[in-house]
Parts: C-alpha cells; sequence; structure tokens
C-alpha cells in the first residue's frame, strides 16, 4: 500500500504517494524545463532527503540528478567557449545568463593574468534543446571587474554547497568532538549536525541564508575563549553581521576575522584549486544561546 509523504522545494510539491519502504532519498521526474514528469523516461530527477523527525514523513529538494550520475551536458554556440560543457546541475538552474571571462586577445581566462573582457552567453531554445548563445563581448575595464568579483563568488558559492553534501574536517582549526550531543540541523541545500544546545541558532543563521562552518555550545576548560560558545562563518560579511546582531542586541560578543581555504573549481571542465578567503569566527555566553535565538528570529 502506497505511503503519503510531504515534499518541499523543487517541482513537486505537496503529498506524493511513494511506495514503502521509504528511503534515504526519493528521485521525482522532472523534463527540461524542470516541470514535473511522471512519464517513464523524464529528462532528470529532483532529488529529495527527509529532514528532522515528524509524524508525517516531510522530504526537501536537494538537487537535480540523472541516471547513473551522469553530467548534464550543454553547448555554448559561438564565441571563445564554443563546443559542449558537461554542467552539475541542468542548464536552467544557472540562469539565464553566463558570463565568461576572457583576456586581452579575447581567449578563455584561466585564472591567471589581467582579465581583459567578457563574453555573455544567453540560454535559450535551439530546436528542442536549451543551449547558452554568445549574445555580446564586453570589454569595458568595469565590466570585466565585476564579472571577475561575480564568478568568485560563485565558485565559493558551489564549493560551499559541496562542503554541506560532503564535510571535510581536516580544514577545521579545532577538530569536531562528541563533547556534546550532535543533532542534525539541515534546511535547503545547508545541513550539520551540531552541538544540541547551539541547534536553535544554527537553525535561524540558515533561515536568513548565512553559511556556518564550525561551531561549539560551550568551549571546554583550557581553550580559548573557554566557558563560550563559538560560531565559525565561510565569509566574514555573514561573521559581522551575525556579531552585529548581537552587539546591537546588548550581548558582549568577540568577532575574530581568520582565513579559509576552501578547494573551488572555476569550470566543471577544470582541475579544483585552492582559493583562500576572508572569513571569521564569532564567540559569545552560552548562557545567551536562547535570547540570541530570538534576536535572530526578528531578523529577515
Amino acid at each position: 500500500m502506497s505511503a503519503l509523504i510531504r515534499v518541499e522545494g523543487g517541482p513537486h510539491l505537496g503529498l506524493i504517494p511513494v511506495e514503502p519502504p521509504l528511503q534515504a532519498t526519493i528521485a521525482l521526474g522532472v523534463n527540461e524545463d524542470l516541470a514535473r514528469d511522471d512519464g517513464p523516461q523524464p529528462y532528470a530527477y529532483a532529488i529529495y532527503e527527509p529532514q528532522g523527525q515528524a509524524a508525517e514523513p516531510v522530504y526537501v529538494f536537494r538537487a537535480f540528478g540523472r541516471d547513473h550520475n551522469q553530467p548534464f551536458m550543454v553547448e555554448f554556440v559561438g564565441g571563445p567557449k564554443s563546443g559542449i560543457h558537461a554542467l552539475p546541475q541542468p542548464p536552467a538552474t544557472f540562469g539565464p545568463q553566463v558570463r565568461c571571462l576572457l583576456t586581452a586577445d579575447g581567449a578563455l581566462h584561466e585564472g591567471s593574468g589581467p582579465v581583459g573582457g567578457v563574453a555573455i552567453y544567453e540560454r535559450r531554445w535551439v530546436g528542442r534543446a536549451q543551449k547558452y548563445v554568445l549574445a555580446s563581448l564586453d570589454d569595458n575595464p568595469q565590466s570585466a571587474t565585476h564579472a571577475t568579483q561575480v564568478a568568485g563568488e560563485d565558485r565559493l558559492e558551489n564549493a560551499i554547497k559541496g562542503f554541506y553534501e560532503t564535510p571535510n574536517y581536516d580544514i577545521y582549526t579545532t577538530k569536531p568532538t562528541d563533547r556534546h550531543q550532535q543533532v542534525l540541523v539541515h534546511l535547503g541545500h545547508r545541513r550539520a549536525h551540531v552541538d544540541a544546545g547551539i541547534a536553535s541558532v544554527i537553525r535561524e543563521l540558515f533561515r536568513l541564508g548565512l553559511d556556518t562552518i564550525g561551531s561549539c555550545q560551550e568551549q571546554a576548560k583550557g581553550e580559548p575563549f573557554e566557558g563560550q560558545a563559538y560560531i565559525g562563518f565561510c565569509r566574514e560579511r555573514d561573521a559581522r553581521r551575525f556579531y552585529n546582531i548581537l552587539t546591537s542586541g546588548g550581548i558582549n560578543a568577540t568577532f575574530k576575522p581568520k582565513k579559509l581555504k576552501i578547494v573551488t573549481r572555476r569550470s566543471t571542465d577544470e582541475p579544483p584549486e585552492d582559493q583562500i578567503v576572508p572569513s571569521g569566527n564569532v564567540m559569545f555566553p552560552s548562557c545567551q544561546i536562547e535570547r540570541i535565538t530570538q534576536l535572530l528570529r526578528s531578523e529577515i
């Protein structure tokens, strides 16, 4: 007998019948527009995973996938990126435009040296396939600077999403321990096993779109800031926002900037490379966790 599960996010919303037993992940078909497709041969699948414990099973959208973990192939038409390229997600998820950095002589920028321009590709339907078609070449210095910043942020965002999926604890200054009970906090693509005593704060930070990387509800005796809680952030601006929320609310907090090494890719068909980004930790009294949770709940 089929069971009903509730799915949230992605193209499938509401109650969906599935055959028991319930799986760790559920794959539901989509077409090339990423709309629901219940046919026998969908273009791809929307992947859903369970969230939390509830009387009614709730599955939350994580990503799109294909049979046998095949990549999504997309063709770039015209210009320096002309050809077929592999993408980790469908073309429709990359927005209506893709900006490719160029060298001064108009070739694709490989990551070193000055940027000379930008090739702007627009996503269009060509026949029965979605392709990125060269729309314009822009050699304006301001456009190149902006595109460089956007490309760097995109690489960092993709790396952070990858870390949530497969955490690498080797990059932590303080390695996770079993000193405190751990619980899973999962909201959209953000997920982490954290100390139970600080889970409510992490959940609110995820709701606000802030990315964390390490936390502790109370640091042990002999550790820096012993007796205090701390949260590490992937981006310095996120750490400063959290710090400002605390100090504006009258909470005695400490901000400590740091550098974080994250493995990124300039494109899906290029090798990984280390990217050093400014990040930060925020320390605060453990006894204020409940109050901090309430402060964050008032933020939008």
